[in-house]
């Protein structure tokens, strides 16, 4: 590809995402007057994109009537365009964007209904990651490595959430009648804290406890010592069984190591 064609598509990119029309003046054969043709274009990329992000958070859309979910899908949109050529992985701020835009009183369980459905996405999307096994942490042992400072992370597949809503149980229940006829959602304001997995072709979860979670947290981003997330799950419940905890997250292929996370 020439140099001049290269940025010819970037600068034609940055107009679908807002910028104006005169950078694309060397390549126009049209007056300047004409130029608004060219927000057909930019129109269809916005209406692909809203119907991305639609299609991205299912649930909520069957919850919340169409117009009113469209609009706020549209005002997310013009502020965050598509960074990737897969749309699947688009809208990963929009929970988070909801959260900002809507008052507390207003849906308040609409930003982690839509954090539950974009985690469930990212569970399906995730990299394959090879699971550390237990024989390979006896290895290591055995190579002196001091296991408590040994720093594991959650696999790609493994995701963690939690919410003041029983956010799950409609999820669960709405996921397997889209299409049917629309009741009003009721959520229980009663905190639950998931962790779900990609395995053997289908999503498994479980809820868990208060230490539970802490200890998944901890180690969630890779950069926590296996013996520090093991305290900050004490300092919840200083009768939490952490061996049990730490064989059932390595039989379920739960861990991976950080570097090989990272790479």
């Amino acid at each position: 590809m020439q140099p001049a064609d290269l940025l010819f598509q970037t600068q034609f990119v940055e107009f679908l995402q807002g910028e104006k029309a005169a950078r694309l003046a060397p390549w126009l054969a049209e007056p300047p007057t004409k130029w608004r043709r060219l927000l057909v274009y930019r129109n269809s990329s916005i209406k692909a994109s809203v119907q991305a992000v639609l299609d991205n958070f299912p649930v909520c859309q069957a919850l919340l009537p169409p117009e009113q979910l469209r609009q706020l899908v549209r005002a997310y949109v013009l502020e965050h365009r598509p960074a990737h050529a897969v749309l699947a992985w688009y809208g990963q701020q929009f929970p988070d964007w909801l959260q900002q835009c809507l008052s507390q009183h207003h849906c308040p369980w609409l930003a982690d209904l839509a954090r539950l459905e974009r985690c469930w996405l990212n569970s399906v999307l995730a990299a394959e990651q090879a699971a550390i096994r237990s024989e390979q942490l006896a290895l290591l042992a055995e190579q002196g490595q001091d296991i408590q400072t040994l720093r594991l992370g959650l696999r790609p597949c493994v995701q963690l959430l939690e919410s003041n809503f029983t956010v799950w149980d409609l999820w669960l229940q709405k996921r397997h009648q889209l299409g049917s006829p629309d009741h009003a959602p009721v959520f229980l304001q009663h905190s639950q804290r998931l962790l779900w997995r990609q395995a053997d072709f289908s999503l498994q979860h479980r809820q868990l406890n208060a230490a539970e979670w802490a200890f998944f947290q901890a180690i969630s981003n890779g950069n926590c010592p296996l013996g520090e997330a093991a305290a900050a799950a004490l300092a919840v419940d200083d009768s939490f069984d952490l061996s049990t905890c730490f064989a059932n997250a390595l039989a379920q292929g739960l861990l991976c190591h950080t570097k090989e996370r990272n790479r």
